[in-house]
């Protein structure tokens, strides 16, 4: 349930008088029996819920306040003070302090009066002010009302409005953020360094999830993304092949789509600097488990691919 409450500045009696409570009836319109004489109904709607109070403002003539939240200033003219305030530049000075507030709230200028009741020339005038202050002051927003009780009535359907809003607003954040946590907390509990990393190795031609799951086990994401690191500044359009062998003497690790082998023996120098003269980078990297990571980005187009040996 939200509360919605109107403060209007204290040099606004018309506003004041005509919103206020009504008062008991005089004497004088006391019937005999003690009965008071029916007064004519009022001819505008307010809500009944809105909280009234007055206060010196420091700008505008209206605070609308929604759950105490500042959600409308409203600066009210009619067509003369508009006039009168245009040439003697009091308009511009008032506009001046009201736009920085749009940066929190709305601003609405509201224009009383009508127009057909005003001569040619007056009209002009009246609408070369109002297209001005839209082109020097985009950010407050301009409106128009036939009178006092027009103006009483905008008001109270824009309070309305705020309020449906921020109700509106809450349970849609509510909801949105609920259904958002919810679909998102799996993916999230494995959005994981060391899975990144697999999956970063599973991009490359040759390698499937599985020996990436492997490779990244055995060597540590850390190591592999630090050898993928070192790789980072080689053409893209190069392609990258990882092999892994064990460090036992002999064992060798074959490609069979690139064709050339990586020797984690040393015994076997020539065949590494034969495979590394062929590639276009090479990182090779020794894992705490006694294997050896290579990622060489090849420079043959077309050539890609991998595996890892036991």
């Amino acid at each position: 349930m939200t509360t919605s409450r109107l403060v209007i500045d204290a040099r606004e009696r018309e506003w004041i008088q005509l919103l206020s409570p009504p008062s008991p009836p005089p004497p004088s319109l006391l019937r005999p029996s003690g009965a008071a004489v029916v007064m004519p109904p009022t001819t505008f709607l307010f809500p009944p819920n809105v909280d009234i109070s007055t206060a010196l403002l420091p700008c505008g003539d209206a605070h609308l306040y929604v759950d105490d939240a500042l959600v409308c200033i409203v600066e009210r003219k009619t067509l003369n003070d508009l006039l009168r305030s245009q040439e003697d530049t009091r308009l511009n000075e008032q506009l001046a302090r009201l736009e920085p507030c749009s940066d929190a709230t709305t601003v609405v200028l509201l224009v009383e009066g009508r127009m057909d009741l005003v001569d040619a020339t007056t009209r002009r005038r009246i609408w070369k002010t109002l297209e001005s202050v839209r082109h020097a002051h985009p950010r407050i927003d301009v409106r128009t009302t036939s009178n006092l009780e027009e103006t009483i009535e905008w008001v109270g359907v824009r309070l309305e409005r705020h309020a449906r809003w921020t109700v509106a607003a809450a349970a849609a954040t509510t909801e949105s953020s609920t259904v958002v946590q919810i679909a998102l907390a799996p993916r999230k509990a494995s959005i994981t360094p060391a899975a990144l990393v697999a999956h970063l190795l599973s991009c490359v031609p040759g390698l499937s999830h599985a020996t990436a799951e492997a490779m990244r086990a055995a060597f540590g994401w850390t190591t592999v993304a630090a050898c993928v690191r070192d790789l980072a500044d080689v053409d893209v359009q190069k392609r990258v092949a990882a092999w892994s062998a064990p460090t036992r003497s002999g064992a060798v690790a074959k490609d069979s789509s690139v064709g050339d082998a990586v020797v984690a023996d040393d015994g076997n120098d020539a065949a590494q600097a034969s495979s590394a003269a062929r590639s276009g980078c090479e990182k090779k990297t020794t894992g705490a488990g006694g294997g050896v990571l290579v990622l060489r980005v090849t420079g043959a187009a077309g050539i890609g691919g991998g595996k890892m040996c036991k």
